[in-house]
């Protein structure tokens, strides 16, 4: 967990710990989370009496979350609703040049008086120019 520092964004970790949680011996795992910053958000025992299956964040949340007993497993099911918000599209200015009024003749004037050796394939609907 502590390597996940580093990256500076928001952090969730969830599984089955297999540590009872409200037992006395486990308040070690309790201080540790607490000391790299994170949050224990399960709050109900999540196998029998036990809370095994752990939430950690490293966030800090009004949303609770929640405990429910399914019969598919001899765990019950930790849910935790996120309200992602996403940042607004940036808008960058874009400036261009209209080529449509651009003076082509004068272009290709300039290159061949500034270049070695130049070729041009003109048609109809484009001029093309390889410069060698």
């Amino acid at each position: 967990m502590d390597h996940l520092q580093k990256f500076k964004k928001k952090v969730m970790i969830m599984g089955d710990f297999n540590i009872k949680m409200f037992d006395k011996k486990s308040k070690k795992l309790d201080q540790l989370i607490k000391q790299l910053g994170y949050f224990q958000i399960v709050k109900a025992a999540t196998r029998g009496a036990n809370l095994l299956d752990l939430i950690l964040i490293n966030f800090e949340t009004e949303t609770p979350a929640s405990v429910i007993d399914n019969d598919l497993s001899d765990h019950y099911m930790t849910s935790f609703s996120l309200d992602f918000v996403r940042k607004p599209k940036e808008w960058k200015k874009v400036m261009y040049r209209n080529f449509k009024s651009l003076d082509w003749r004068g272009v290709v004037e300039f290159l061949q008086n500034h270049l070695v050796d130049m070729k041009e394939f003109r048609s109809k609907d484009f001029l093309c120019i390889y410069i060698i």
